[in-house]
């Protein structure tokens, strides 16, 4: 199943604490035009500024027949009003599809296990494991740093879950990033 609807919900410039803004575009079908993906742009173009750098979450599935430039213009449009930007990405994206949303740098990922070890050419089985913690700490920690990426959790099913968080600049301005395991 695709989306047929959109819906998002942004601060009201004209509302201090007040309900957010909410934004209805019903799509002609589920295969995104590009008229309906133009409409979107403007949609996003025209949100206030982010006051207190609110987020936006891509997850869920997305628009069907959408160019993968569609999501990192989606993104850096969202990062230049000041909105941090989550992407959840989906099991059907391709390794290359999933490389060019990182290189947008959105402000936290979270794939799944199987995403993640789609992304190193690797089966979900081969990520999988008590003796692949490490592994997959490393391999996010090193994407995070890699695509400028503030946090990125890899779910890791009954594993937990392992977090890469940016936490500060060393003394030489270099970015540190912590791992966590849950």
């Amino acid at each position: 199943r695709s989306r047929t609807s959109l819906f998002l919900f942004a601060p009201d410039p004209n509302k201090v604490n007040g309900p957010p803004l909410d934004i209805h575009m019903r799509l002609s079908n589920p295969e995104l035009t590009l008229d309906e993906a133009r409409k979107i742009m403007e949609m996003l173009r025209g949100l206030p500024p982010a006051k207190n750098r609110e987020i936006v979450i891509w997850g869920g599935q997305v628009f069907a027949g959408a160019p993968v430039e569609f999501y990192t213009n989606a993104i850096k449009i969202l990062q230049s009003k000041g909105y941090r930007v989550l992407a959840d990405f989906k099991s059907f994206l391709k390794p290359e599809e999933m490389v060019a949303i990182m290189r947008a740098a959105p402000t936290i990922i979270k794939p799944n296990l199987e995403e993640f070890a789609r992304l190193f050419g690797l089966s979900h089985e081969q990520m999988k494991g008590q003796g692949k913690i490490r592994y997959v700490a490393e391999k996010a920690w090193t994407l995070a740093k890699e695509y400028d990426i503030e946090m990125l959790i890899v779910s890791m099913e009954e594993q937990g879950a392992i977090a890469v968080y940016f936490n500060g600049f060393d003394v030489d301005g270099r970015k540190n990033y912590s791992v966590i395991h849950v």
